[in-house]
């Protein structure tokens, strides 16, 4: 249940951030303008919580709204900080991670 929460969220925030669509246009062409990346914690996008939930939530926007897609998994806590600057330097439009534990 959380994880289906979890992906309603995601796709709820996804949709804010996009542009208006244009009245009567049916196409995703915008789409392919916007990249939504995501940085893991050290649990990886398998960790059956919530960064899988927000992968697939980002792979999903991808598959049916033709986002692109940027990804990175971190494979420690030290790795967290030099890949969400990645990110940010890449030029997302949005930009999703999970905070590591302190």
């Amino acid at each position: 249940m959380a994880g289906l929460a979890t992906v309603s969220a995601s796709a709820l925030l996804l949709s804010a951030c996009g542009a208006a669509p244009e009245t009567g246009s049916t196409s995703s062409a915008g789409a392919t303008d916007y990249t939504g990346c995501i940085v893991s914690d050290s649990g990886g996008f398998d960790d059956q919580s919530f960064n899988q939930s927000s992968y697939e939530g980002l792979k999903k926007a991808e598959a049916d709204l033709g986002i692109k897609v940027n990804q990175v998994e971190s494979k420690t806590n030290n790795d967290f900080e030099p890949n969400l600057r990645a990110m940010v330097t890449a030029g997302c439009d949005l930009r999703h991670r999970r905070l590591p534990p302190r």
